[in-house]
């Protein structure tokens, strides 16, 4: 019996250092992408990396916001990526997911406690060894004192725990690629709400001037109705003009003070903390910046992005869930032993007499259980199925984002032309109006109508700057742009940080 016991371990022990694991092996998927993007050539390229320095595409992308050559965007940008609040609980499922990795690591080694007991007893006199306390020839009372330690080593035979680590493995990359994913996403929308601030400051400086403009056609209006120069239609229409422009300004103000509130929560402060730096930092919206050139080859731009990166990790973590899943199969395999002393006193705990100690293995196998660990391998195949189709919609999405992002630039900047066109048109139109107007040629109604369209497309102007800005910003973000390699090590850094203050705070 012992010699066979001693081939099944040393069997065991072959089978779990051989490697071989149940389950399917992993293999990243291909999906099929286009050659280029469709309206790549559309984008104004930039210089790649030289001998002499220019930045590169990587580098770029890595800190595009710095192209906009803005130091209070950059400051804001550094600030959101440092403090952001979304960013802090990505941070921290990472913590997680590096917990169960280390669960993962310690299943695949043998386990150890401790063990110390101490107590009274009294035994059974109606049990077999009863007669032997009724009739005196042991004491039914008596003390009892145990100290050992117990031991136990399932033997990873058929490689669900090795499955199990590898999940884990993938599970914890994910999270890192979505802390990544994050960055991308706050530092976009930080650069698109601190634009969205400086558009709101420069339309209420338009609203501001069509006020002014308005009150003095209002006073030189009523000078003229005073004298009898004009009728009193001229008047109302002055008036008019001048209230709708004041109705907007309330409408602006409040707009900003939101942009500003929203500026707040990505910086992961209040309102008043980034007052300083939106007045004093004085940049009006880029125009004509030149962006990172887009790759001929848009699948090294698309596994760039993190999102997609966390959706193939995903991908890799549930095909180890069914190695796991299918491990259920076979029989687990477990070493265990203890070694201790046991006596009736402390005088005699530490002694060779009162050694014991036990040692063999157990074999447990879910013989007839084999419909619920089919149910179980299915689910897991389920789950795989649907993370496949997951990464591969990320994929498809990421492309549509570029092709998207690309042709609202493209269409924002050819609308900026042809309104800034219109604004300089419509500045023309209000000067001879008013000319035409002194010399009694039109009527006020005609002056009127000229300023308003010339107060419309200041502020149509501005709006289409924002939206070139936002275009390039969406640009940056579906390429992927705001992180690089060294942030991914700095990921791991900071969740450890967040738990050791965790723990801090506890005490």
């Amino acid at each position: 019996m012992r010699n066979r016991l001693m081939k099944a371990t040393t069997l065991s022990f072959a089978l779990a250092a051989s490697g071989c694991a149940i389950g399917p092996d992993y293999q990243t998927p291909t999906s099929p992408l286009p050659a280029a993007f469709e309206l790549a050539q559309s984008v104004p390229p930039r210089a790649r990396q030289t001998e002499d320095g220019v930045v590169s595409d990587d580098t770029v992308l890595a800190h595009w916001w710095t192209t906009f050559e803005d130091p209070a965007l950059d400051v804001l940008i550094e600030r959101a990526l440092a403090q952001n609040p979304d960013l802090s609980q990505a941070q921290a499922r990472v913590a997680q997911a590096r917990g169960i990795l280390r669960l993962a690591k310690g299943d695949l080694a043998p386990s150890a406690a401790l063990v110390a007991a101490g107590g009274y007893q009294q035994a059974s006199l109606e049990d077999q060894t009863g007669g032997l306390f009724a009739d005196g020839l042991a004491p039914r009372h008596s003390d009892f004192y145990q100290v050992g330690l117990d031991s136990s080593w399932e033997l990873d035979v058929f490689g669900g725990r090795r499955r199990a680590l590898e999940g884990a493995k993938a599970d914890t990359d994910a999270a890192i690629e979505r802390v990544l994913a994050s960055r991308v996403i706050v530092a976009a929308e930080t650069a698109r709400a601190y634009y969205t601030v400086h558009a709101l400051t420069q339309r209420i400086a338009v609203a501001e001037r069509s006020i002014e403009t308005a009150r003095e056609l209002v006073s030189l209006t009523s000078q003229r109705f005073d004298k009898g120069l004009s009728p009193r239609l001229d008047l109302t229409q002055a008036q008019a003009l001048l209230a709708n422009s004041e109705a907007l300004l309330p409408q602006l103000e409040a707009a900003r003070t939101e942009a500003e509130s929203g500026l707040a929560v990505l910086t992961g402060g209040y309102l008043q903390d980034n007052k300083g730096l939106l007045q004093n930092s004085g940049h009006p919206l880029p125009t004509d910046k030149p962006i990172a050139a887009v790759m001929d080859a848009p699948v090294d731009i698309i596994r760039h992005r993190p999102d997609v990166r966390a959706a193939e990790r995903r991908l890799a973590a549930r095909n180890a869930d069914i190695g796991v899943a299918v491990a259920e199969y076979f029989p687990k395999i477990t070493l265990g032993g203890a070694v201790g002393y046991s006596a009736l006193d402390t005088n005699n705990l530490v002694g060779s007499d009162a050694i014991q100690y036990s040692v063999g293995p157990r074999i447990s196998w879910r013989l007839f259980d084999q419909v619920r660990i089919a149910g179980q391998v299915a689910s897991a195949r389920g789950r795989r199925a649907e993370q496949l189709a997951a990464y591969q919609a990320s994929t498809v999405k990421a492309v549509a984002e570029v092709e998207t992002a690309i042709a609202a630039y493209d269409g924002s900047r050819r609308t900026e032309s042809k309104l800034r066109t219109s604004l300089e048109a419509a500045e023309e139109t209000r000067d001879l109006s008013r000319l035409a107007y002194d010399g009694g040629v039109i009527s006020f109604l005609q002056v009127i109508d000229a300023q308003r369209q010339l107060d419309v497309a200041d502020d149509q102007l501005v709006i289409a700057r924002l939206r070139t800005v936002e275009s390039v910003i969406s640009l940056y973000k579906s390429l992927g742009g705001g992180w690089s390699e060294a942030d991914r090590e700095q990921v791991v850094v900071q969740a450890a940080e967040l738990v050791r203050k965790d723990r801090r705070r506890q005490g």
